[in-house]
C-alpha cells in the first residue's frame, strides 16, 4: 500500500479504530518488555530448554500480533511515533506541502500538526491550518 494523505475529517473519523489498536500495541509492548527482563536460572538443562521454548513461543506470538497491528495502523495512515505516550502522526497535505496531523491517546480529536521535517516539539495548534 502506498502512503495515504488524509484530511482532518478523515483522520478524526479513524480515531476510535486507531485508539483501539494503539491501546493493544501499548499493552503488547509492555508484555514484551516484561518477558525480555525475566531471567530464570535452572540447574537442569531440560527445564531450561523447556522454559526457553515456552517463552519464545509466547514472544513470537506477541511479536506477530504486534507487527500485524502495526501494519493495520499503517493501512489506516497512522504512523506510530511513541508507544510509551501513545503518540501517532497521520500524513496530510497543506498548501501543497506534506505535514503530519498529530494525535495522542486520550484525545477525542486532532489538536496539533507539524511539518513533515519537524517533530513533536514543533507542533502547532490545528487552528492555524484553518487560516
Amino acid at each position: 500500500m502506498e502512503k495515504r494523505y488524509l484530511t482532518l475529517k478523515e483522520v478524526e473519523s479513524l480515531i476510535p479504530a486507531v485508539e483501539k489498536r494503539l491501546l493493544r500495541l501499548m499493552e503488547i509492548n509492555k508484555e514484551l518488555l516484561m518477558l525480555d527482563s525475566i531471567e530464570i536460572t535452572y540447574e537442569d538443562d531440560f527445564q531450561f530448554v523447556r522454559n526457553e521454548i515456552s517463552t519464545r513461543k509466547i514472544t513470537h506470538k506477541l511479536y506477530h500480533e504486534f507487527y500485524s497491528l502495526m501494519d493495520e495502523m499503517l493501512d489506516h495512515g497512522a504512523i506510530i511515533k511513541d508507544l510509551n505516550i501513545g503518540l501517532v502522526d497521520f500524513y496530510s497535505l497543506h498548501n501543497g506541502k506534506e505535514i503530519f496531523l498529530c494525535w495522542q491517546i486520550g484525545e477525542e480529536k486532532i489538536k496539533y500538526w507539524h511539518e513533515a521535517n519537524s517533530g513533536y516539539d514543533n507542533r502547532k495548534p490545528i487552528e492555524l491550518l484553518r487560516n
